[in-house]
């Protein structure tokens, strides 16, 4: 029996004290770079809630990279409970969770506690309310949720608003269209700010709100990301697996029940809409890849789980693995073969 075979046999069958225990174990070991070398990185200033949060957890510390790896960890439990809920899959037990923390953790600019990584928090939450959308003849309040919880993320990286547009996909395609309900959801996305703005304007620093923390994070093809081979190199990776995955597209849907199909659906436009936060918002960098992280761990689980030859499953997440170790110790391997 191959390696895969026996991770995905372990994870179906093991009871779930065992399975905390080994997610933890991964979640450690594929973030370990950043507890041994930890990257030092500056934090933006026009991110409400992330800075808020940096003030009583310094964004370098040890206690920071500590938080992110937990954090990633119950990402991964929720990407689990979601498609567990929602039967999107056939005994994958905690395959996805593992493929989440994996992709969550693929290259270096992932391991530090981002405001990315934590807007991506409430990312995977709106989605989740997202589904509960489907045959929901009272949904409004779910509805009104999505927005909500998009903008409380949209404050700890302005980026994650792009997903209101995954919204708006999510109203057509798991709902009849109703002008009433996109309402709903734009007054759901405007009430944060709108109490946040009222809280400013009472203390008379509405103005410094309003520049600072909305007007600022608005650019247009801002990139920040080094002009190196290693960056395209991380970049081409993505592009290989997103063609992976819209290569196997097809088979997603085979012997699947229609809100299972339309949840699909909505997956594969959040890929879409994951590239689309980079357009408008001021300072893009690869950390906002990990919006991808939870369509991609999705679907790579679906293609391994129905990989006909276990041994080419075995192959793709030990490639995957070890792609992931050669970004993060690409010094110390680069120093191994020139020595």
């Amino acid at each position: 029996m191959n390696l895969t075979k026996r991770i995905v046999l372990r994870l179906v069958r093991a009871n779930q004290p065992l399975l905390i225990i080994f997610l933890l174990a991964y979640t450690f070991l594929l973030r370990s770079y950043q507890l041994m070398y930890p990257i030092q990185w500056k934090a933006s200033d026009s991110n409400l809630l992330s800075n808020f949060l940096y003030e009583y957890i310094s964004y370098n510390s040890f206690g920071a990279s500590i938080f992110a790896m937990i954090l990633v960890f119950i990402q991964g439990l929720m990407v689990n409970g979601i498609v567990k809920r929602y039967k999107m899959t056939k005994n994958s037990g905690y395959v996805p969770a593992m493929l989440y923390i994996l992709f969550a953790s693929f290259i270096p600019e992932f391991l530090y506690l981002s405001p990315v990584l934590l807007a991506n928090t409430f990312g995977i939450i709106a989605i989740f309310q997202m589904f509960r959308w489907y045959r929901n003849y009272e949904a409004a309040s779910e509805i009104f949720n999505v927005g909500f919880w998009l903008a409380i993320g949209s404050m700890f990286d302005f980026s994650l608003s792009a997903f209101y547009f995954l919204a708006l996909v999510g109203l057509s395609n798991l709902r009849s269209f109703k002008s009433n309900e996109i309402v709903i959801l734009t007054i759901g996305f405007i009430v944060p700010y709108f109490l946040v703005g009222v809280g400013q304007f009472w203390f008379d620093q509405f103005d410094s709100f309003w520049n600072e923390l909305v007007l600022a994070n608005f650019s247009f093809f801002d990139v920040v990301i080094e002009n190196t081979a290693l960056t395209y190199l991380k970049l081409i990776v993505y592009v290989v697996v997103v063609l992976w995955i819209f290569l196997q597209s097809q088979q997603y849907y085979f012997k699947t029940s229609i809100q299972v199909q339309k949840n699909i659906n909505v997956l594969l436009f959040s890929i879409f809409i994951s590239l689309l936060s980079i357009i408008y918002v001021t300072s893009y960098s690869l950390e906002n890849l990990i919006y991808l992280a939870f369509p991609i761990a999705f679907f790579t689980a679906l293609n391994l789980l129905n990989a006909k030859k276990t041994a080419v499953a075995e192959v793709i997440h030990l490639l995957l693995i070890a792609t992931l170790f050669s970004f993060q110790y690409k010094e110390y391997i680069i120093d191994v073969f020139t020595k």
